[in-house]
């Protein structure tokens, strides 16, 4: 005769505590990258950028002179540096 198989059960209280936490651990690297990235945008305009020739503390350009979403590649480089 075959093995029944033994399904495991999980309750509804259980569900909701691991999915709780699960959610909490989500929400804390989403924190610490959104602090990081901040830290890293403040050492990025800590530098003048060799592109479009933006001051410390400004910026980045578009050729239309419309400021840029991010940095030039260029200018975070140097600020790695």
């Amino acid at each position: 005769m075959a093995k029944r198989k033994a399904y495991k059960t999980t309750t509804i209280a259980r569900a909701k505590a691991s999915a709780s936490k699960e959610r909490s651990a989500r929400i804390a690297k989403k924190e610490k990258a959104s602090r990081e990235a901040a830290l890293i945008l403040k050492h990025v305009l800590s530098v003048g950028c060799p592109t479009c020739d933006a001051a410390p503390g400004e910026k980045c350009n578009l050729a239309t002179g419309v400021p840029r979403t991010k940095p030039h590649r260029d200018r975070r480089w140097t600020a790695k540096d």
